[in-house]
């Protein structure tokens, strides 16, 4: 049986979980990375020295080495080189050029959040600060600006002052790559993410985690850690998920269901099993 071949953009960290994963299923893996001493290389079957940002490399190789499908993770640069080579290519991928543009581009997706009527805090896409000064104006301090297209939270101020507002302006505007920035208004309050993945047209939620980010005046919004359980009530943890556009999947609870945390945890987890054990026979 001839192995399936996919070109897998990105090699380093990010990308180490899903090499291994394909290799698990079988599946003959090419990798792609500037860095030629990438951490997933070695998973790959072959490897070329390509970087995620070059579409026409990334699309030449996979036409070399006869890919039969392309994708890609955790890599904001890698997912719009992966969706234009696919596209070129004539290749399935979960997301099409325009949606990831959308996902990616801050201007382009709070326009289709207000077209979709989801709820979200008042903006406006500047590009000068007469623009900015004018929003604020409007609407009051704080408010948070940002490049409409940038990666890692670079950029991104929360405005509490007058004073800060030329510098965080020249900031986001010199971190976007199109030169354009979104303002917002700042809306305070824990920040929860839905997590879910999307097979065959289905979508599935499997977790709804709380977001642990860092705060003004450091860059504020990096995520450093995430809390499971999110600590939300059921009706709380529905009402995100349902904020999400999804629908929520309830299931029966267990009284045997525990939390591993602590070392001691583990001595009540065996006695659990066994006690399954038991009871099974």
């Amino acid at each position: 049986m001839t192995e399936e071949r996919v070109l897998v953009v990105g090699c380093g960290f990010p990308q180490l979980g899903l090499l291994r994963a394909a290799r698990d299923l079988g599946l003959y893996l090419i990798g792609v990375d500037a860095n030629a001493r990438a951490i997933g290389a070695p998973v790959c079957n072959e490897f070329r020295e390509v970087s995620t940002h070059d579409i026409a490399r990334i699309t030449e190789v996979a036409r070399d080495v006869r890919a039969q499908g392309i994708t890609t993770c955790g890599s904001e640069i890698g997912l719009a080189s992966t969706a234009r080579a696919a596209q070129a290519l004539g290749l399935p991928f979960y997301g099409d050029v325009a949606t990831v543009d959308r996902c990616q581009a801050k201007d382009q997706m709070r326009a289709a959040y207000l077209r979709g009527g989801a709820p979200i805090p008042a903006f406006a896409v500047v590009t000068s600060l007469e623009e900015v000064e004018s929003f604020v104006h409007t609407h009051g301090l704080p408010v948070v600006i940002k490049p409409s297209r940038g990666w890692g939270q670079r950029g991104v101020s929360k405005i509490e002052q007058a004073s800060e507002v030329t510098p965080a302006f020249e900031r986001a505007r010199g971190a976007s790559s199109t030169g354009v920035a979104v303002v917002e208004a700042f809306i305070e309050g824990r920040e929860f993410s839905v997590n879910a993945y999307t097979a065959k047209g289905t979508t599935t939620v499997y977790s709804v985690t709380e977001r642990i980010i860092t705060h003004y005046p450091d860059p504020p919004g990096i995520t450093f850690a995430e809390w499971f359980p999110a600590g939300l009530d059921r009706e709380d943890e529905a009402r995100a998920v349902e904020g999400a556009g999804l629908k929520p999947k309830l299931v029966m609870g267990s009284a045997l269901n525990i939390k591993v945390t602590f070392p001691e945890d583990l001595a009540l987890a065996e006695l659990i099993l066994k006690s399954m054990t038991v009871d099974g026979r």
